[in-house]
């Protein structure tokens, strides 16, 4: 969406779904849906990303002139929620960090569903990276270069590999596989053994969940978010590093013994990070806050 105009008319519609459906409270997935949304009922924002802690972490000092109104309107939902949820304790930090004063913020953390595939064999011999390769948030550029170092294959699932938009590049070295059905991905990510993650935004951390419950050996970026759910459990190389990331993805190939150890530990850790636990936690939160709002369950 380029006109913020374009979206004026989404909390009056979202306003009016709540009041046909008799809904206790409104869960939304954008900061931006907050922004003038009338309502009587509570309102928690539960966003896996915005366009503040983006830009942040792009390095980017001033957003495009054509995009600041994004961050405007993520503020001004921001302020306008009544509690905001976020899918780690280092995005919070970040949102902390580029928004206003924040009055009620929680984490909640991001799940996945469990595994229904044996775990990743120990003889892979191929790293495998998902992403919106179009996104420079995630990494072409980084695993690309990467590619061209290392003598085990990079596979690279997901759109845009073709596409040249916000630093999205074509792959050279990289195999690009483009979109897979969810059932092809995860037995792709069951058969290569290592999953590596070259973004410098992902707050939400589900591929590298989704890779985890594969029994994938982990190699990321070192990012606050990604050390939050597995130090202990992955390999980490400073972000925008090809080299750094060439010579761990080579070092797990050739020690089916490590990836096979750090596949479990992974496979471990990401056991606790499920849908259930995530909506159990977010349906104690909207217990909460309807409770402060004496807001009684419709029926």
């Amino acid at each position: 969406v380029e006109d913020p105009r374009a979206l004026i008319a989404t909390p009056g519609r979202i306003a009016r779904l709540a009041q046909e459906t008799g809904a206790g409270a409104i869960l939304l997935a954008r900061l931006s849906q907050a922004a003038e949304l009338e309502t009587p009922l509570p309102v928690l924002a539960a966003p896996l990303g915005c366009a503040g802690t983006r830009f942040r972490a792009l390095g980017d000092a001033t957003p495009p002139a054509d995009l600041a109104w994004r961050l405007a309107l993520d503020a001004e939902g921001l302020a306008r929620a009544d509690l905001a949820v976020a899918p780690s304790a280092a995005h919070a930090a970040q949102m902390r960090a580029v928004y206003p004063p924040i009055g009620r913020l929680c984490v909640v953390a991001s799940g996945v569903r469990p595994a229904t595939t044996p775990a990743g064999p120990t003889s892979g011999a191929a790293a495998l990276a998902t992403g919106r390769w179009w996104d420079a948030a995630d990494g072409a550029a980084t695993l690309d270069a990467t590619a061209a170092r290392t003598e085990t294959p990079v596979l690279a699932l997901g759109p845009g590999a073709g596409r040249r938009r916000e630093g999205g590049r074509r792959f050279r070295h990289a195999s690009a596989l483009g979109l897979q059905t969810p059932e092809d991905r995860r037995r792709l990510m069951a058969s290569t053994g290592i999953f590596v993650s070259t973004a410098v935004y992902a707050p939400e951390g589900l591929d590298a969940l989704e890779a985890a419950a594969m029994g994938s050996a982990l190699a990321l970026a070192d990012l606050p978010a990604n050390r939050e759910r597995w130090e202990g459990a992955a390999l980490f190389v400073p972000p925008g590093d090809p080299a750094g990331f060439a010579a761990v993805i080579d070092r797990l190939a050739a020690d089916p013994e490590l990836r096979a150890r750090l596949g479990a530990k992974a496979r471990a850790r990401g056991a606790g990070f499920t849908r259930h636990r995530q909506a159990t936690k977010l349906h104690r939160r909207l217990s909460e806050i309807r409770a402060e709002f004496g807001v009684r369950r419709p029926g």
